[in-house]
């Protein structure tokens, strides 16, 4: 019997399902809202954004990048050392457009290529079961579980996954809090954008702009789904009017200041917490120059 192989996205997958912090459905797919999530007019929200709210809020989900190189050499040598061969392991998200599934579109991109994800390829090689045991480990060492910013979390600790994250961050539990807490606690709070009275009105006058255009749309998100995955290399011209009525109702920069509104009590509430994992990354910084 063959060995079976799976995509590095797969694993991605595998790994914020171990983690305990598998992406929220935003069920983007439809527009609707997701189960237990706030309906508008219930959502908590400033009605005045904090200076930078966004930018710091997609700061936090950015890895140290000294520290992440350091990561990402010893997982290589682990790798070599289980007698597998290195592979490339994706990372969280590091956008919050990305969290929300709505992809900027400007003008000039929806002219050019349409919508960026119907263009892009996924590069992505297989990895055998062999190479996902020695990255994850099994769980004949038992796990390690971490509280992830608020959330529970663990990996099994005989995998290089799991010791990179010592090698580099001093413990599995600190580097779990570093490297996955933030990226899904700012997905909870971001997600919540959708899901305000702004936002309603934001996307209804966006739904009127394109039946203006004679197309019957719920949101962008189910658009651009539908646009992709039915019309396929027709997509373009779709693209065109999406990014004709967002330049209309001034959807990306209102979309962003609702994205604001609801980040600015969560930065606020978390404070203390989030520093403490900034300093986490710090010390992965200073150690990661001892990591071969």
């Amino acid at each position: 019997m063959g060995k079976r192989t799976r995509s590095a996205a797969a694993l991605m997958a595998a790994l914020l399902a171990l983690a305990g912090c598998g992406q929220a459905s935003s069920d983007s797919g439809s527009g609707r809202s997701a189960p237990g999530r706030s309906e508008p007019g219930q959502v908590k929200r400033a009605a005045t954004p904090a200076p930078q709210a966004y930018e710091k809020a997609e700061a936090l989900m950015k890895p140290n990048a000294i520290a992440e190189a350091a990561r990402q050499r010893f997982i290589v040598g682990c790798m070599r050392e289980a007698g597998q061969a290195p592979m490339s392991t994706p990372v969280p998200a590091q956008s919050l457009r990305s969290l929300i599934e709505l992809v900027p579109l400007s003008l000039d991109d929806a002219r050019e290529r349409g919508y960026t994800r119907a263009v892009q390829g996924t590069g992505e090689k297989p990895v055998s079961d062999a190479q996902a045991r020695a990255y994850f480990g099994d769980e004949s060492a038992g796990p390690v579980t971490a509280a992830l910013v608020g959330a529970p979390g663990s990996l099994f600790k005989n995998g290089c996954l799991a010791k990179s994250y010592e090698a580099v961050y001093g413990s599995i539990e600190d580097g779990l809090a570093a490297h996955e807490g933030p990226h899904m606690r700012v997905q909870g709070a971001v997600q919540l954008a959708l899901h305000t009275d702004q936002y309603e009105v934001l996307s209804s006058e966006w739904v009127a702009c394109m039946k203006g255009k004679g197309v019957e749309a719920e949101s962008p998100q189910r658009l651009e789904h539908e646009a992709i995955h039915v019309l396929k290399s027709a997509h373009k011209e779709m693209a065109v009017k999406d990014a004709e009525c967002r330049v209309q109702v001034k959807f990306e920069e209102r979309l962003k200041e609702e994205m604001a509104a609801v980040l600015t009590p969560f930065l606020e509430e978390n404070e203390s917490e989030l520093a403490a994992v900034e300093d986490i990354k710090r010390r992965g910084e200073r150690i990661a120059a001892t990591v071969k």
